[in-house]
């Protein structure tokens, strides 16, 4: 099905890459990280992404719910493989077109093993075989390469912007974080992440016909690095050291710089030695260079404040949310290593003890309101 590529279209397409490509190296991005409404309420949420001047939106391209069962031999890298729509949950075809009609860029986020693939009851384990990912991550780029058309013959947008795994230091998305080797207790999440990072980095390449960008690490910003117990986690720092010996292949390390809590602002340095803030971004870009990726620019692919109401624990007010977002967003594009700042969410989530970080309200008082930094993202980029 590969042959569904159309070559007349590969010299124009090249020539408004150079462009593009010399036009995103001007300055740094703008994007939101909303997956529940870039796909499920798609029309509306691109109306009001176009609203809010983003430049990027942040999507999960969930391997698991698009490969529900294991293709066969021989067509793990034919887009036609795998379930790109799901009438009622996703449509990855129909959110890519609306992205491109408004001029936003989209970057996927490839995330959840199959259970075919080794992926486990929730999709949090690694693969058993490398080739699948990279293959899966071929497809998806040859899908989205911008000249690439569906079942009815129209060319489907294309993806510029790729994150390998979201948080694989963490264990809610990648498990063992630990594992006893040789008699001690070593970072098993980063040494299988390097290999995980390295299949999309060539499935991605490989699949295009010309030059996108795979950011890896997409690291939690926190970690206890306790090696026992289901919740041991690494912080950013270890992992990435042992995520190093892997040889890695990757365009750009990504990032959360979350803060630690309510009551630190975005310049605030974290009580904790072992987290990694916007308050303390230069350790990390320090670590970076240290480790020899001195090259490799940085992405802040999530970041946010909680509001209260509704959560009284985690949450700041709607004035001091809108003003923190100010506040980061002018020290990430300060930043000469920052390419793109990604805030989380478009819209909180409804239950509460998710994430209310969103610019619009959801709990039933106040569905579908405009918080106060509603405004002031619509006004970031002057």
């Amino acid at each position: 099905m590969l042959k569904r590529i159309v070559p007349p279209l590969l010299a124009v397409f090249c020539a408004l890459v150079l462009v593009s490509a010399a036009s995103a190296a001007r300055g740094m991005k703008l994007g939101i990280y909303d997956s529940a409404q870039a796909l499920g309420n798609t029309g509306p949420a691109f109306q009001q992404f176009s609203e809010l001047r983003a430049q990027v939106v942040r999507v999960t391209l969930n391997w698991r719910d698009v490969a529900p069962t294991k293709p066969a031999l021989g067509t793990f890298a034919d887009p036609a493989s795998y379930r790109w729509s799901h009438p009622g949950v996703y449509d990855y075809d129909q959110m890519v077109r609306e992205a491109a009609a408004r001029n936003i860029g989209v970057m996927f986020t490839i995330l959840y093993t199959p259970a075919w693939a080794g992926g486990g009851t929730k999709g949090q384990l690694v693969p058993t075989n490398m080739a699948w990912l990279q293959a899966f991550a071929k497809a998806a780029a040859t899908r989205y390469s911008g000249v690439y058309t569906d079942s009815t013959g129209a060319v489907l947008p294309r993806v510029r912007f790729w994150t390998a795994w979201n948080e694989p230091n963490s264990p809610n998305f990648l498990r063992p974080q630990y594992k006893r080797v040789n008699g001690r207790q070593v970072i098993w999440s980063a040494r299988r992440y390097a290999k995980m990072c390295t299949a999309v980095f060539r499935g991605v390449h490989n699949g295009e016909v010309s030059s996108g960008k795979v950011a890896c690490g997409v690291t939690n910003p926190g970690g206890n690095n306790h090696p026992r117990g289901t919740r041991g986690a690494p912080s950013p720092l270890p992992f990435i050291r042992a995520m190093k010996a892997g040889k890695p292949k990757f365009d750009a390390f990504a990032h959360h710089p979350y803060p630690s809590s309510p009551f630190e602002t975005p310049t605030t340095p974290p009580r904790s030695s072992t987290r990694i803030t916007l308050g303390n971004l230069g350790v990390l870009i320090r670590e970076l260079n240290r480790l020899g990726w001195g090259s490799k620019r940085v992405w802040l692919t999530e970041y946010g404040y909680q509001t209260k109401p509704p959560d009284g624990r985690f949450g700041v007010t709607p004035t001091k949310q809108a003003a923190f977002l100010r506040q980061s967003y002018a020290i990430a594009k300060k930043n000469r290593r920052v390419d793109m700042f990604v805030w989380f969410l478009l819209k909180d989530e409804l239950e509460l003890g998710r994430w209310q970080s969103g610019l619009i309200w959801s709990f039933p008082t106040k569905d579908g309101v405009k918080k106060p930094s509603y405004a002031a993202f619509t006004a970031l980029r002057g």
